[in-house]
C-alpha cells in the first residue's frame, strides 16, 4: 500500500515537476483531493483483500474444526458401542457363577453363556476389528469343557472341576484386561 502511495505520489511529480510550490491554499485542495481520490481507492481494493483473505482463512478453519468435530464424534459413537457391548459380554460371564451353582438349569445357561460368547468371539470384527480370537478361545474352550462335565453329571464342586472354574476365571480376568486395553486404547 506504500508503494502504491509512493507511486502515486511519484506520478503526480512527474506530471507537474515544473510547477512550482503554491501558495495558494485551494492549490493545496485540489492537491489533497488528487491523493485523496486516487489512494482511497487503493486503500478500499487492498480492504477487500485483506478482507477476502481473512474471511477465506476462517473459512477454511471453520472446515477444518468441523471435520475434525466429526471425527471426534465417530470416535466417541464407536467407543460408546464398544463399551456397551464389553459390559454386556462381561454381564453375560459374571451369570457364569450363578449358572454354576444351578442344580436344575445350570446347563441350559451356561449353555446360553456360551452361546453368548461364541457369538461375541466369531462377530466382533465390527467393533473389535484387532482383538485378536485367540485370546478368547480358551474361554470358549473351558465353558465347552465344563458343558461337557455338566451334561455328565459331574458337578462343578467336585474337586477336579474345581480347578476349571479357577481357571475359567483366570481367563476371564486376562480377557477384561484385554478388553479394557483394547477400549482405552482404541
Amino acid at each position: 500500500m506504500i508503494v502504491f502511495i509512493i507511486l502515486n505520489i511519484g506520478i503526480f511529480l512527474y506530471y507537474f515537476h515544473d510547477q512550482v510550490v503554491s501558495r495558494n491554499i485551494s492549490d493545496w485542495a485540489n492537491f489533497s483531493s488528487y491523493i485523496s481520490g486516487t489512494t482511497s481507492v487503493i486503500i478500499s481494493i487492498m480492504t477487500l483483500l485483506v478482507t477476502i483473505c481473512i474471511a477465506k482463512a476462517l473459512s477454511n478453519l471453520d472446515e477444518k474444526r468441523h471435520i475434525a468435530n466429526i471425527e471426534y464424534e465417530k470416535k466417541r459413537f464407536t467407543r460408546d458401542l464398544r463399551e456397551k457391548k464389553y459390559a454386556e459380554v462381561s454381564e453375560n460371564l459374571n451369570s457364569f457363577w450363578l449358572a454354576i451353582r444351578n442344580k436344575n438349569g445350570g446347563a441350559d445357561e451356561l449353555y446360553i453363556i456360551r452361546t453368548r460368547f461364541f457369538l461375541f468371539a466369531k462377530y466382533k470384527d465390527h467393533l473389535f476389528p484387532n482383538l485378536n480370537r485367540n485370546d478368547l478361545k480358551p474361554i470358549d474352550d473351558i465353558l465347552v469343557e465344563i458343558l461337557e462335565k455338566m451334561d455328565k453329571n459331574l458337578g462343578t464342586d467336585n474337586p477336579e472341576n474345581l480347578g476349571l472354574v479357577e481357571k475359567f476365571q483366570k481367563e476371564v480376568n486376562s480377557f477384561h484386561k484385554i478388553m479394557q486395553e483394547y477400549i482405552t486404547t482404541q
